[in-house]
């Protein structure tokens, strides 16, 4: 197997691996285009086998792509290639190749490992630590990870523990609620106390915060060090204070956020959260958790707007950048911003318009329903929760994609014979049961 250089005559070839092996391939012009900003090579066996490519930036390299045809995979080829390209890359000053690949391709994850780059799990996807030898890849991560820990209202119970929800991005977990039982759900999950940087916590009911304590002290078991962002109404300050009184010590900062605005937003580690005010005997909130997405790199963009290639790197990061007097934004080299996801969190609440309208468009939308018997409603209006068929009528008129209904009343035994009345309202709902999990997907484009 031959590795060289790509020349303008092997473009044609070339375009036919990239249509074999992507669904959004480059066209010839794409590559005659690129070899302006990058290094290509191609293996030959002896006809074109596959390519690499890297954008020069020094002292970074990007990989725009490497690709192999299909009877030529598992033969080293994209090993050698990626070695290639290694090489070129210290003898022309470049100290650092970054890379993304999608967190579920195990096959490229693996040879990048073995071609000596390493994980990089920081929001900003790539390490921008500057090593000469060491090389990096960044992980698109193109899931969040949703697991409703538990499903039973005011009390856990044998076999269902309380309401909570469990998020998972990029590395980085949100908790929402953390009742009396929360650490045995997490364990039974097989989740980590560790990452929990985030708890969003809808009001102080104690099946809804009892469990705080001991989760504090495990997280710090578990040899936690980062601070804890804490987001509930107001008084939340207090009563973790007062709940701290049996976890004192702890190897972590405790940062409250109150909540006094019927509506309000933050971006906390990659989260965009947005919380609203319900309809409970009790100052409640329900939460709504979105991923957004920037738009891809743009050549075409950068150059129209004759960004320096050297800044297209940490632009393509978020980072803005002042030089030579001219102010760089990261838009000036992004595309439009792709379609992100969206979970949205509601319990202990009689139905509200602004409930439907937080839930909007939702990917999912995890909701109690206190009563599965319509009889019931009168008890539902007094207690101020909600019917099974309530939360089918918000996610109908929210127009979100799949609905899970959770909090049930200790009482109901039998919730899933009342389903097919749910979805004769809402076609896509389902029972949350303890433990049940969803793994939600960028779209492709």
């Amino acid at each position: 197997m031959r590795i060289r250089q790509m020349t303008a005559e092997d473009i044609p070839a070339v375009a036919q691996i990239e249509k074999e092996c992507f669904s959004r391939p480059w066209s010839e012009q794409g590559f005659l285009d690129g070899m302006k900003d990058a290094i290509f090579f191609v293996a030959e066996d002896p006809q074109i086998a596959g390519y690499i490519g890297m954008y020069r930036m020094p002292p970074e390299g990007e990989i725009t792509n490497v690709a192999v045809t299909r009877k030529m995979r598992k033969k080293g080829c994209g090993r050698e290639l990626l070695l290639r390209m290694q090489q070129w890359a210290e003898k022309h000053g470049i100290d650092r190749i970054v890379l993304e690949v999608r967190s579920g391709n195990e096959p490229a994850i693996h040879l990048y490992r073995t071609c000596g780059f390493e994980k990089n799990w920081s929001a900003k996807k790539f390490l921008s630590v500057s090593q000469r030898g060491c090389r990096y890849y960044g992980v698109e991560t193109i899931m969040l990870d949703v697991c409703l820990l538990g499903t039973a209202g005011m009390m856990p119970l044998p076999y269902r523990w309380l309401t909570s929800l469990m998020l998972r991005y990029n590395g980085s977990s949100l908790l929402i609620d953390c009742g009396e039982g929360t650490q045995i759900a997490i364990k039974e999950a097989g989740l980590s106390f560790k990452p929990i940087d985030i708890l969003c916590v809808t009001h102080f009911h104690a099946d809804h915060i009892s469990g705080l304590p001991g989760l504090l002290l495990t997280m710090g078991n578990a040899e936690r060090t980062e601070p804890l962002t804490i987001i509930g109404p107001k008084g939340l300050t207090r009563v973790v204070t007062a709940l701290r009184t049996i976890a004192p010590e702890l190897p972590f900062e405790i940062n409250c956020i109150e909540l006094t605005q019927p509506e309000e937003s933050f971006s906390v580690q990659g989260y965009d959260i947005h919380a609203f005010r319900v309809k409970h005997n009790v100052v409640c909130y329900g939460y709504s958790v979105e991923i957004h997405r920037a738009g891809r790199f743009s050549v075409e963009r950068a150059r129209e707007q004759n960004v320096p290639m050297k800044l297209w790197s940490r632009l393509q990061k978020g980072e803005t950048i002042e030089q030579d007097g001219v102010i760089y934004e990261p838009q000036m080299v992004l595309g439009p911003a792709r379609k992100g996801l969206k979970v949205t969190y509601c319990t202990d609440s009689r139905p509200l318009d602004s409930i439907v309208n937080a839930a909007k468009e939702s990917d999912l939308f995890i909701c109690e329903g206190m009563y599965a018997e319509k009889e019931k409603l009168n008890k539902a209006k007094q207690y101020k929760h909600m019917t099974f068929y309530e939360a089918a009528d918000m996610a109908k008129r929210a127009e979100v994609k799949e609905l899970w209904l959770t909090h049930f009343s200790p009482s109901l035994v039998r919730a899933e014979d009342y389903m097919p009345q749910v979805r004769d309202i809402f076609a896509n709902a389902y029972l949350g049961k303890d433990g049940k999990s969803v793994e939600l997907t960028f779209e492709e484009e």
